[in-house]
């Protein structure tokens, strides 16, 4: 009796033990890896998104690309589509890119941005981006003397027109995926980028600062390869004509308005961001070419 016992219970150990290792085996890999959510983005969907891949525009810290997992929780956002509003709670994958843990719609849950922290976002930003090289090399050969050689670790290019909003000290920047929000600080470098006019067209390598929004590091514009001339100059004043662009200025005085060629070394005087209306001072000469340059641009 006491050997069929025996026999008996090692035999419903085997047996529990096979068992509890088919249990295991089944344990998909993904839900038994912890996630550690990072932050809660909230913003637009792009129509770069697919169906396993959102892209996420936001104003405040631009753009994102997050992978959508058959295991995503999309219960409370059941269409993705354009334009749509999103808040997505995100974590770090294996493969070190940006995976969503969940989606909701914002007409959903409109309290679920208050009660998220979004503290981490500028670390995600640093994550997704990698040392960005602030001028390109034709910045760098008109502007040979400043530090754009080196690199700004941390900026997102964004290329775009400036939105008829823009100031010296904001640039709304209207790109293929939104109108962006950039702040121009004391620290933004314009020297190669200084026209915020609507019919310009400019890069811009953009950061989130501790005020949560996005500044600007440096602007660069399509700036011409002429030189100035030199010789005397006559000063003109008036506004700048919402056409102007990098190459070009028209400045309307009392007398008419006036064209003045941009150049490479034509010099800038608190000319951070010139905009439709903006009062400057121009020193001007005559060029070969017959035409007026401008020598040296002064903002009020």
């Amino acid at each position: 009796m006491r050997s069929d016992s025996n026999t008996f219970n090692k035999i419903m150990m085997t047996a529990a033990a096979i068992t509890l290792g088919v249990m295991v085996s089944v344990i998909p890999a993904s839900k038994a890896e912890a996630k550690e959510v990072l932050a809660t983005i909230q913003g637009t969907v792009t129509k770069a998104s697919t169906a396993d891949t959102l892209k996420l525009f936001s104003l405040n810290s631009g753009s994102y690309e997050i992978k959508i997992d058959s295991d995503t929780d999309k219960s409370k956002c059941k269409e993705i589509v354009p334009g749509k509003s999103v808040y997505v709670g995100v974590y770090k994958g294996t493969d070190k890119a940006l995976h969503a843990d969940r989606i909701i719609g914002a007409e959903v849950d409109n309290s679920l941005a208050k009660s998220k922290s979004t503290a981490t976002q500028a670390a995600l930003l640093a994550m997704k981006t990698t040392e960005t090289p602030v001028a390109t090399e034709t910045a760098k050969e008109q502007d040979a003397s400043s530090s754009s050689e080196t690199s700004t670790p941390n900026t997102i290019e964004v290329s775009g027109t400036p939105g008829e909003k823009s100031s010296s000290g904001v640039l709304y920047l209207q790109t293929k995926d939104g109108l962006m929000y950039l702040v121009v600080d004391d620290n933004t470098d314009t020297s190669s980028g200084f026209m915020f006019t609507t019919g310009n067209k400019v890069t811009a390598y953009v950061y989130r600062g501790d005020d949560a929004n996005m500044h600007v590091a440096r602007v660069v514009g399509k700036r011409p390869e002429s030189t100035a001339p030199e010789g005397s100059t006559i000063t003109f004043s008036g506004t700048v004509e919402s056409k102007s662009t990098e190459e070009v200025l028209y400045l309307n005085t009392s007398g008419g308005v006036m064209t003045f060629k941009l150049d490479k070394n034509t010099s800038l005087n608190n000319a951070k961001g010139l905009v439709n209306g903006k009062i400057v001072t121009i020193s001007g000469a005559v060029g070969s070419d017959e035409t007026w340059h401008a020598v040296s641009i002064t903002a009020k």
